[in-house]
């Protein structure tokens, strides 16, 4: 993790998948659209994303919204940028790219797969004594279908964010690990030379800042001694 760019006060946090989950059922899909731009911007915003050029793609995230598959592009900005940082941080890979617009895809599929068998259920010609058994079977395997379909996009949909949630918690544990570690090295070191010098009591703004306060050069000599160091001696007497 490179110094001087990362935030030293936390700005992200850890958040349990299945409280997620609940609250975008719960809330028709909402909540979801919140922590799609929440969990990102503030990977982007801690470890300063924009400062080495990389997007953090709320365009995309609002176009997105108005045509779903662009919703891709904003998905892939987002574990692109978690996949960078946990390798700045030394985490082994988790999801991939790949991996996870692979799963939402196969769940979008599975979405439009319901909506065929919504349609056509919809569809059905009306029931009358001639018809009647073939009308019966056909709406029981279209409502079963679309039923299977649901299901399928909502666990396919949850495990890809499963898998995300996962690794963003991963990310900020160790970001907190390494904070508690670069803060106990910047005590000891403070306690070191409180004895002979003051420090600045500003807390620092980036981790790169967290390491030893500059300490004033000390005088190599006391005022009363001469400036090689050595200690002063009584002068001869002028007659020995």
């Amino acid at each position: 993790m490179a110094d001087g760019v990362v935030l030293a006060q936390p700005i992200g946090r850890v958040r349990p998948f299945w409280q997620g989950f609940l609250l975008t059922i719960v809330t028709a899909g909402l909540y979801a659209v919140y922590w799609n731009y929440r969990a990102h911007h503030e990977v982007h915003e801690q470890f300063e994303l924009a400062s080495e050029n990389r997007d953090e793609g709320v365009v995309w995230l609002l176009l997105g919204l108005l045509v779903t598959p662009l919703l891709f592009v904003y998905m892939w900005l987002f574990v692109g940028n978690v996949e960078y940082v946990r390798a700045r941080l030394g985490i082994k890979q988790g999801v991939t790219q790949g991996l996870f617009l692979g799963i939402l895809l196969a769940a979008f599929v599975a979405f439009v797969g319901y909506v065929f068998a919504a349609v056509a259920f919809v569809g059905l010609p009306e029931i009358n004594d001639e018809t009647a058994p073939e009308i019966v079977a056909r709406s029981e395997s279209l409502a079963l279908a679309a039923l299977a379909a649901i299901i399928l996009t909502t666990l396919l949909v949850g495990l890809a964010y499963y898998l995300l949630q996962r690794d963003i918690n991963q990310l900020w544990a160790a970001f907190g690990t390494r904070l508690r570690d670069l803060r106990a090295r910047d005590a000891a070191q403070q306690a070191t030379v409180a004895a002979s010098t003051s420090l600045p009591e500003d807390l620092p703004t980036y981790l790169g800042d967290l390491g030893p306060h500059p300490v004033p050069a000390r005088a190599a000599h006391r005022e009363d001694g001469p400036s090689d160091g050595r200690p002063n001696r009584a002068p001869e007497d002028e007659g020995a």
